[in-house]
């Protein structure tokens, strides 16, 4: 009897450690950590996360959390990849306290890694740069962007793109913008150019009608207006007809050749000696004197009189051939 009860004894404690074992065994099991690598894959950002090359599986939630944004390493370059091995995983695993006992590792010889990335082609650079300067000369429509030099295709990484362009200097001819054209993706600084964007103008400007002759008085037969692209760099082109009839041309003036201040000049209406009629006016009282031109003197233009009388040296305003003027 003592026989049987120490046998069932035994098999009781036996069951016992069996079924313990096997719960000790099934724990084990639930608090593995697998890990899947991939073969391929590709990232956004600078740093490459456990969970970008590899899915995770845990009955331990907040430790799946930390495995899944485990950095691994630095992503390549944008248009570059590089290879991960098992190796290089276990290293970083071991480094954060993860056991390895308790990691099942699914990995192939390498992971092939490569980074996201877009390109900004250069048309539409040209087409930002030319809202930009559309804006610019919102208030001058004569002024029209001719084109765009130095835009060329960017590759940047993934990400929300904002750009800013600052005209860093302008020719002395005006016509010559240089820009620095920068990019930003997700607000942080990815790549910038060095452009050029040169400009023109329209307006009105009087031209040569039919050749005009060296000492030749021009009259508005001679001259007409038209519409025409302009170098910003002039400042004497005339874009009214009466302001060249009368004068003399300097030069040899081609047809169609726009007229500018240094091909004419004004004819004096007097000479040197010329003998003219001196007003002087003050508070609406207008004193008279006879006076001799001491220079030539232009329509409107100051020139030099001596009274004859008293010999006193005066400054008077050309009025026509007979006068000049003086106003107090």
């Amino acid at each position: 009897m003592n026989k049987i009860k120490m046998l069932h004894k035994y098999y009781w404690i036996t069951g016992l450690f069996t079924a313990m074992a096997f719960l000790l065994t099934l724990a084990s099991a639930e608090n593995m950590i697998n890990i899947k690598a991939k073969e391929k894959c590709t990232v956004a950002g600078e740093k490459i996360l456990l969970s970008d090359i590899a899915t995770i599986s845990t009955e331990d939630n907040l430790l799946k959390q930390k495995l899944e944004n485990l950095e691994i390493g630095f992503s390549p370059y944008i248009g570059m990849s590089r290879n991960l091995t098992a190796k290089e995983i276990k290293i970083r695993l071991k480094q954060n306290n993860i056991p390895l006992e308790r990691v099942n590792l699914d990995f192939p010889e390498s992971v092939y890694v490569t980074r996201d990335f877009q390109t900004l082609n250069s048309k539409e650079i040209e087409k930002t740069v030319s809202k930009y300067f559309d804006k610019k000369f919102a208030s001058n429509p004569d002024i029209k962007l001719k084109r765009i030099r130095g835009a060329q295709n960017l590759t940047l990484p993934a990400g929300k793109i904002s750009t800013n362009i600052e005209i860093v200097r302008k020719s002395i001819s005006g016509n010559t913008y240089s820009i620095l054209f920068t990019v930003f993706v997700n607000g942080k600084k990815s790549a910038f150019l060095q452009l050029s964007a040169d400009v023109e103008k329209i307006e009105d400007i009087v031209v040569a009608r039919k050749k005009i002759f060296r000492n030749q008085i021009i009259t508005e037969k001679d001259v007409t207006v038209i519409r025409k692209i302009s170098d910003m760099r002039t400042k004497n082109n005339f874009s009214k007809i009466s302001d060249v009839i009368g004068k003399k041309a300097t030069r040899l003036i081609d047809v169609n050749k726009a007229i500018t201040s240094d091909m004419v000049e004004e004819i004096p209406l007097l000479e040197r000696g010329d003998v003219v009629s001196i007003r002087v006016i003050s508070n609406g009282l207008m004193v008279s004197a006879l006076g001799e031109v001491l220079s030539k003197g232009y329509q409107g233009k100051k020139v030099k009189v001596r009274n004859i009388d008293s010999g006193k040296i005066l400054k008077a305003t050309v009025m026509n051939k007979k006068e000049v003027r003086i106003e107090l």
